[in-house]
């Protein structure tokens, strides 16, 4: 299968961002407690982590399923499961961050700017992830797997930045 390799180094990078993401609250346990944008931000984190791992495995799954297929049936598939995710995750974004009202756009690295920023180019992999249903495209169905990556590594940078700045005050 195209990218087999890949897809697998894909997965360990998702389990170990959603790793550190869950060690990250232990390290100010009993300094002071996560702000609820921070709590949004882990969300997204593991969201895409997890979706992330579920994307490097399902093609195999796909694979083994459809013998006698041409492997383009394996993206056209995983590419719909895959576009199906990042628009239900674009919903759950923009919810989020309404619920977290106007004062949690504060001056930090994960803020409501932030996590819009990350939202605004999610609706256009996941149509493209759409157009790859009738193109089977191993490099599109990527695209969107990659991107999974973009907004939890954004996101953590943006923790981990901030965690400090608790330690330095």
């Amino acid at each position: 299968m195209t990218g087999e390799h890949f897809l697998i180094k894909l997965a360990q990078i998702g389990l170990q961002f959603a790793v550190f993401t869950a060690v990250l609250p232990l390290m100010t346990q009993g300094r002071r407690p996560l702000a609820r944008h921070q709590l949004v931000g882990i969300k997204l984190i593991l969201d895409h982590q997890f979706a992330l791992l579920f994307s490097a495995v399902f093609p195999y799954l796909l694979f083994y399923w459809l013998v006698g297929k041409t492997e383009i049936w394996v993206w056209r598939g995983a590419s719909l499961m895959l576009g199906t995710f990042l628009a239900f995750e674009t919903v759950a974004q923009l919810l989020r961050i309404k619920e977290l009202g106007p004062s949690a756009d504060v001056p930090t690295h994960s803020s409501k700017t932030v996590l819009y920023l990350l939202a605004l180019p999610t609706p256009a992999i996941s149509l493209l992830q759409f157009l790859n249903v009738s193109f089977g495209s191993f490099a599109v169905y990527l695209t969107g797997a990659i991107w999974l990556l973009v907004p939890a590594a954004v996101q953590f940078w943006g923790l981990v930045v901030h965690l400090t700045r608790i330690d330095e005050n």
